[in-house]
């Protein structure tokens, strides 16, 4: 399964990824996506993405990967009315490294 691309998150968002051929965990539930990211790293997936929502709940995993270079951890873009969890911590990254709110997020 070496190199397999990975989608977890909500069933309504992850049925087109299972057409193309992606391996796919539906759940609404921060520790079954948790689990779910443990068993796809340890069966070789390169690259996971998970709902924007449950990547603001699991964000100790996504740190445990993110100083190994594999597998890529990677949010899915938010539904409507979703708050855009990875855009605000994404937005903060920018205003710590070069001081300025680049989209207006802080207001």
């Amino acid at each position: 399964m070496t190199g397999a691309v990975a989608v977890i998150g909500p069933e309504k968002i992850i049925i087109p990824f299972k057409a193309s051929g992606a391996l796919v965990f539906a759940t609404e539930d921060s520790s079954e996506a948790a689990g779910a990211v443990e068993r796809f790293a340890s069966q070789g997936c390169l690259f996971i993405f998970i709902s924007d929502s449950l990547l603001r709940e699991i964000s100790e995993i996504k740190d445990k990967y993110s100083a190994l270079p594999f597998p890529c951890i990677s949010a899915l873009p938010v539904l409507p009315g979703e708050e855009g969890y990875s855009r605000t911590r994404l937005n903060s990254i920018v205003k710590k490294a070069i001081g300025i709110d680049i989209e207006g997020l802080d207001r």
